[in-house]
């Protein structure tokens, strides 16, 4: 029996011990590392610049991708567009062209599916690995920004890059290894669905009251400025 090396093939001979045991060890960021398993010699390469574009994906979406991996209930009559969609999407990300990142409304929303775990790893998979920051950390990062402009007297001027929000580079190669943690957030469910539900219904409420009213654009904004104006006296 082989002993067992990380390095893989194709093996090609090493330049320092002349044995053909220089194989590739991993790649990942902006390189590629090759390793003699014999003598450890070790090359690392520079892999290409990218310039990957950033798709944003519902929840249906990813639910519907992972239907098609897992085997699930495709939606009727858009059996063959679901396996299509699958199918390019997961080569544009091979390809090192885009990224789906995940957020925590994702994760929020995975907590009460039936099969939330494998759900989750199936989206980072899919999207390579990447995620963004919390929608409460961006909130407060506009939120000080505007502060900081009001205080000083200047306009406000907020980055929507993309970049600004990722958790790791956009441009980084993805790894040729996956690595996931099955984090179990199953206590969270009963909690999450009690907002959502409280959610819904005060929006109801709200398209109702805007459905029997038809309030303009002038009209909400100061409902809302009245809002905060009341909630700055209390």
């Amino acid at each position: 029996m082989k002993d067992f090396t990380w390095e893989r093939a194709p093996f090609s001979v090493c330049a320092v011990c002349e044995k053909k045991t220089f194989g590739f060890l991993r790649a990942g960021g902006h390189t590629l590392t090759m390793r003699c398993s014999s003598c450890r010699h070790t090359e690392n390469i520079a892999l290409p610049w990218l310039d990957k574009k950033v798709i944003y994906l519902d929840q249906f979406v990813f639910s519907l991708l992972f239907n098609v991996v897992s085997g699930g209930r495709l939606p009727i009559g858009h059996e063959v567009f679901a396996k299509e969609l699958h199918e390019r999407l997961r080569r544009l990300v091979l390809l090192q062209q885009i990224i789906l990142p995940h957020s925590n409304i994702h994760r929020d929303e995975t907590t009460v599916f039936h099969s939330a775990m494998e759900l989750q790893e199936a989206y980072e998979f899919i999207g390579g690995d990447v995620s963004l920051s919390d929608t409460s950390t961006v909130e407060l990062e506009q939120a000080l920004d505007a502060a900081d402009a009001y205080m000083n007297g200047t306009p406000l001027s907020l980055n929507l890059s993309a970049d600004e929000i990722l958790e790791s580079e956009r441009n980084e190669w993805l790894s040729d290894m996956h690595i996931s943690v099955r984090s179990n957030y199953s206590q969270f469910a009963d909690g999450l669905r009690k907002i959502r539900d409280e959610t819904h219904g005060e929006m109801e409420k709200l398209a109702a009251r805007w459905a029997a009213e038809k309030p303009n654009f002038d009209d909400v904004l100061k409902m809302e400025l009245d809002a905060v104006l009341v909630g700055k006296v209390v």
